[in-house]
């Protein structure tokens, strides 16, 4: 699935108040799809399995594969496109939850927030397929010294960048709703 676009929810009543990425799925040629959050969305348990996985040969992709077992089965498998979502892959690893919606309600998260069947998942992260530090780290250098930092200043850069994204992502709602788009 391709990923059309994203944003994030922090609510008191979820995920104990922490931003939570919301994945919009291109639903538009996999109506089964829009149908498979639908009918997740409305059941209050429900097993997903999730697995990290490389992806391209040029290892700048990574893919989340989530297969659905029930209420009702179905597999999807979202492809992340680094450094473009470095953040949005690193805010899932750290959080281990993510929501999927359609693009059949919106195509960013402030078209389409009450109302809209969205399905939070736990995504555990302990078992990656790589080495997930590294590879932020790796990618955030290597994005800081093409907008023309050097070596030092380039690292130093890296470094507090990550920190902020985390620290965002480690926000609690103290009440109410917060959302931000990414």
């Amino acid at each position: 699935m391709r990923l059309i676009g994203d944003g994030a929810i922090a609510t008191d009543t979820v995920h104990g108040g922490r931003m939570v990425v919301v994945l919009i799925l291109d639903c538009m040629a996999r109506p089964e799809i829009t149908d498979l959050i639908r009918l997740h969305a409305v059941q209050l348990v429900g097993d997903v399995v999730s697995t990290w996985a490389r992806s391209g040969t040029k290892g700048a992709e990574i893919a989340l594969h989530l297969q659905f077992l029930r209420p009702t089965p179905g597999e999807i498998m979202i492809v992340f496109d680094l450094p473009r979502l470095q953040f949005v892959v690193d805010s899932i690893i750290q959080n281990h939850a993510c929501y999927i919606q359609s693009s059949i309600h919106g195509k960013i998260l402030s078209e389409a927030m009450n109302g809209v069947p969205r399905v939070l998942l736990e995504i555990p992260s302990e078992d990656l397929p790589f080495d997930w530090e590294n590879k932020i780290h790796k990618s955030v250098y290597d994005q800081m010294r093409r907008e023309g930092l050097d070596r030092a200043q380039g690292k130093l850069a890296a470094k507090n960048s990550i920190k902020m994204s985390r620290d965002l992502y480690r926000f609690r709602a103290p009440g109410g709703l917060f959302t931000r788009p990414l």
